[in-house]
């Protein structure tokens, strides 16, 4: 088997393990697997696409969210365009990601469109709907409707495969949208919905994430049992920190919300950060922080 084979079969396991919440197994991976992956990445950029969008999430689960960013903007300089199709587009998209863990939404949501307009009509490999998902994510907490509308249009007139965990993330995308317009009853529902199912799947990463979001949407009591589960589940100090947002918001404990936003923020998570220091101050404005 040559060294390229070996990369090959490794990025797989890390998006698996990176769902799972194997923090530490996703991050071991990306470390053992990505000098090889990007070596070749102007011939296959396939592994290092797996292997970054795995470790997209093994960052963030870790608390190292500006590390990754760091990382990723090194990344824009890979020469992926020789190469054609929807690869091309995924530096952009994997910087978009981290700005957007990071609370830089107008950044995040620029990245996005970005890569989208790379992108134009393709979907192959469904990597547009990935980028048009986080695009209407970052696009809504940026305030702009317009462009997260857009976004989630883009993903229902171009999708042809509906993988679980792009649908899953479409659907959070929806809720944000929703809540941008105000509907926030509606983007709890979604939230939820997406959280149940991934549960299910046993998507304890994507449960947590949807679960947060139902917490931050102004539910924090529906959200703050299973939420103290998976921290013992989803290893690394956000899932830990998601679970004392919700559990403190659901009481009104203020000095519980100025902790979690504490650790969100030495996470590089800030704007959770800014909505638990919000909230601390006011728990109604959860749900309610956003610029739109």
């Amino acid at each position: 088997m040559t060294a390229c084979s070996g990369v090959a079969r490794q990025p797989p396991p890390a998006r698996s393990a990176a769902h799972l919440g194997r923090t530490r197994a996703a991050g071991a991976i990306f470390e053992l697997a990505a000098p090889d992956a990007f070596d070749i990445v102007h011939s296959d950029p396939g592994p290092g696409g797996y292997l970054a969008y795995a470790y997209s999430f093994a960052s963030v689960l870790d608390g190292r969210i500006d590390e990754a960013t760091a990382v990723f903007e090194t990344l824009l300089d890979l020469e992926i365009v020789r190469v054609g199709g929807p690869l091309r587009a995924l530096p952009t998209f994997w910087l978009g990601r981290a700005t957007l863990a990071q609370g830089r939404v107008s950044t995040a949501t620029r990245l996005r469109r970005d890569a989208l307009d790379i992108l134009g009509d393709e979907n192959h490999f469904e990597t547009g709907t990935w980028v048009a998902a986080t695009l209407a994510t970052a696009a809504a907490h940026a305030g702009d409707i317009e462009a997260a509308t857009t976004a989630v249009a883009w993903i229902d007139a171009h999708t042809r495969v509906h993988v679980e965990s792009d649908a899953l993330f479409t659907n959070l995308a929806r809720a944000w949208l929703s809540a941008s317009r105000g509907e926030l009853s509606t983007a709890r529902d979604i939230a939820l919905d997406v959280a149940q199912y991934a549960g299910k799947a046993g998507a304890w990463t994507i449960e947590m994430t949807a679960l947060l979001d139902v917490a931050r949407l102004g539910a924090p009591r529906l959200a703050t049992p299973r939420l103290a589960e998976l921290a013992q589940i989803v290893e690394g100090p956000y899932a830990a920190a998601a679970a004392g947002f919700a559990r403190a918001a659901a009481a009104g404990d203020g000095a519980g919300l100025d902790e979690a936003g504490a650790r969100f923020a030495a996470m590089g998570a800030r704007l959770l950060a800014a909505e638990a220091t919000a909230a601390a101050a006011d728990p109604a404005l959860l749900g309610h922080t956003l610029p739109g």
